[in-house]
C-alpha cells in the first residue's frame, strides 16, 4: 500500500459472481467506477479465469492490509462472507454490500461494527428486508443505509430499451446476444418468484415500446424512438387518439 504526504493508495477487495464472459456486472462497474481514484483492486469470482483470487482461503489471507470490501455476490453464494472473513479484515476496514444480504453474516458484522474493529459499512441490502425497526444497524453511527436505492439512474429505461434494441440487431444477424439470462444457473428455487417480478418489471419499458410501435403502424405513423428514449414517455404523435 503505497502512502505519500498528502495521499494515500487504498485496496480495495471486490466480490462478484465471475463464471463465464458478461458475469459480474456489478463488480466490473465498480472496478471500473474505483480504476481512477489511485486503488489497487483485487476481483474475486469462484470460476473466472480472469480474477485474482478464487476462495474465501485466498480472500481472508489478503483481508489484513485490504482497506474496502465491496460485496457483489449474487443469493446463491449464501453466508460466504462468513464471521471468519470478518474478523480476519483490517482494523478499520470498510465493508459494503450491493449484492444480497444473505452473503453476509449479519450477525458478526454488526458486532464487529459495535466494538470498532470495522470503520463502518455501507449497506444496500440487508438480510431481513425490511429491516426490521429494532436492528441495531439503524442506530449505528458508523453504518449507512440505502436501502435498495444504491442502483438506478434517470436514464434506466432508455438504456433497457436501447440494450433491447441492440441484441434485436445481434439476433436479426445471427449473431450472439448480449446479457444471457440462463435460469437454470445462479438462481435458488426460492428466488424464481422475485426474479419472476424483477425481470417483468425490468422489462416493462420494453413490452411499451412494443405496443407503441405496434399502434403507430396500425396509424401509419413513424416512430420517433428519439422521444421515448429521452423521456421515457410515449411520443405525442402516438398518443393522440384520431377524432373520426
Amino acid at each position: 500500500m503505497g502512502r505519500g504526504a498528502h495521499t494515500r493508495s487504498y485496496q480495495f477487495v471486490v466480490e462478484e459472481a465471475g463464471g463465464y464472459p458478461g458475469t459480474g456486472t456489478i463488480g466490473q462497474s465498480v472496478r471500473q467506477m474505483l480504476s481512477g481514484f489511485n486503488c489497487e483492486l483485487y476481483m474475486l469470482a469462484r470460476t473466472d479465469p480472469h480474477a485474482d483470487l478464487h476462495s474465501a482461503d485466498e480472500l481472508k489471507a489478503l483481508l489484513p492490509k485490504i482497506d474496502i470490501v465491496v460485496n457483489c455476490l449474487p443469493g446463491t453464494a449464501t453466508g460466504f462472507y462468513s464471521a471468519d472473513l470478518i474478523e480476519a479484515m483490517q482494523p478499520g476496514s470498510l465493508y459494503a454490500n450491493v449484492g444480497r444480504g444473505s452473503t453476509t453474516d449479519e450477525p458478526a458484522l454488526i458486532k464487529a461494527l459495535q466494538s470498532g474493529h470495522l470503520g463502518g459499512a455501507v449497506l444496500d441490502v440487508t438480510a431481513t428486508e425490511p429491516l426490521p425497526t429494532d436492528n441495531p444497524l439503524w442506530t449505528l453511527p458508523n453504518v449507512l443505509l440505502t436501502q435498495h436505492t444504491g442502483g438506478g439512474q434517470p436514464n434506466e429505461d432508455a438504456g433497457k430499451v436501447t440494450q433491447f434494441l441492440r441484441n434485436l440487431t445481434l439476433f436479426q444477424a445471427g449473431e450472439p446476444i448480449e446479457n444471457v439470462v440462463e435460469l437454470g444457473r445462479g438462481i435458488e428455487r426460492k428466488n424464481y418468484l422475485f426474479f419472476g417480478i424483477g425481470l417483468l418489471m425490468a422489462i416493462m419499458p420494453v413490452f411499451q415500446l412494443f405496443f407503441v410501435y405496434l399502434r403507430s403502424r396500425r396509424r401509419h405513423q413513424s416512430l420517433d424512438l428519439s422521444v421515448y428514449l429521452s423521456t421515457g414517455t410515449v411520443p405525442e404523435q402516438v398518443n393522440d387518439k384520431r377524432r373520426k
